[in-house]
């Protein structure tokens, strides 16, 4: 039932559509038949009119259709001159046979004379016309192309600017979490009695993170030194607490510390593992960073959590949404083993 009614507007579009290009046409041939082909219509001007309107309707048709394959095959966007010259060809070839041939019918069916042997002046003059005509069309076509184009284009560039500021916004809502802070705390006041020094650099770690969460959602990129520095204040937080049971092991090539990526696109990749896997004394969660001229490798064994808790589902939808935004492709390797992520650089 939902399909029958979406397509009722389609259709309803579709015939509108049809029926002012019939008008337009019909229009357009009653006009170059009261100028230039009452003539060969004997004064008729009714007839002149039906059949001149008529033809004009039928051309205007075939040259949309011709058009619509001719977007489609060579484009406006890849050889503007090449398109035009095809274009005015082509309209100019359809519209001047299909009035040529019905104009002969017409001749042959009642007066029983063969157009071009008695007017080879009036046809002459049909021709420059449809010409001239077909030419103010292609222009017209291709400024209404250009025009849609880019208001399209403006309108693509303004959904994935909001859809990159919708993902921010989940990004920076998955790290500002109430849950997140309260385990924070929580951890500071167990540490406090037992190694100040310690309680003072998870402190400072778990400022830095946040003023570093905060920082990057007003921007779209971030060179990998930074991204590295919140994933270590990020990971120092969790093996403060569960120490034995988890390491984050950094092994990067200096030479592409530079590099671009998305914000906190590592750090969603090391809070995805720690989320998924069980921390164990005899089988500790081991998380590698490391790059190569592609980009920056992300890997870590697998132990999955029997009950996984409830998530806000970003993670890895989030990275593979922003990267898709940007025109590039996140490639992962999942095995019983081991989970592998490969983040592309950006220039």
């Amino acid at each position: 039932m939902k399909n029958n009614i979406s397509i009722i507007p389609f259709l309803k579009k579709s015939i509108s559509k049809n029926i002012f290009t019939l008008l337009i046409g019909f229009l357009f041939g009653a006009l170059i038949g009261s100028l230039l082909l009452l003539d060969i219509f004997n004064n008729d001007f009714g007839c002149m009119v039906i059949i001149s309107g008529s033809t004009g309707a039928i051309a205007l048709c075939c040259v949309n259709y011709i058009n619509t394959i001719l977007d489609n095959k060579i484009s406006w966007n890849k050889n503007i001159i090449t398109r035009f010259i095809f274009s005015i060809i082509l309209n100019f070839i359809i519209v001047f046979i299909v009035f040529i041939c019905i104009l002969m019918i017409y001749r042959a069916l009642f007066f029983d004379s063969v157009v071009f042997s008695v007017y080879k002046q009036d046809i002459l003059k049909l021709g420059i016309t449809l010409l001239f005509i077909m030419l103010m069309y292609t222009i017209g076509h291709f400024a209404l192309y250009t025009y849609s184009f880019h208001t399209l284009s403006k309108l693509k560039l303004i959904e994935q600017e909001n859809r990159q500021i919708n993902l921010k916004l989940e990004t920076l809502k998955s790290q500002l979490t109430p849950h997140f802070l309260f385990n924070g705390l929580n951890a500071i006041s167990s540490l406090i009695d037992k190694d100040k020094l310690e309680t003072e650099q998870f402190i400072r770690h778990l400022a830095n993170l946040y003023k570093s969460i905060l920082d990057s959602s007003t921007t779209d990129l971030i060179c990998l030194k930074k991204e590295l520095e919140i994933v270590k204040s990020y990971t120092f937080l969790f093996e403060a607490r569960f120490q034995n049971k988890f390491s984050c092991i950094i092994n990067v090539n200096d030479n592409y510390l530079k590099q671009k990526i998305p914000p906190l696109t590592l750090q969603l990749l090391v809070e995805n593992a720690l989320k998924h896997n069980e921390l164990r004394e005899d089988n500790p969660l081991l998380i590698t960073i490391s790059t190569n001229h592609k980009g920056v490798l992300v890997k870590n064994n697998i132990n999955k959590k029997r009950n996984l808790e409830e998530s806000l589902h970003i993670g890895m939808h989030n990275i593979v949404e922003r990267y898709k935004l940007l025109g590039k492709k996140i490639t992962n390797i999942n095995s019983d083993e081991e989970f592998i992520v490969e983040i592309p650089f950006l220039v």
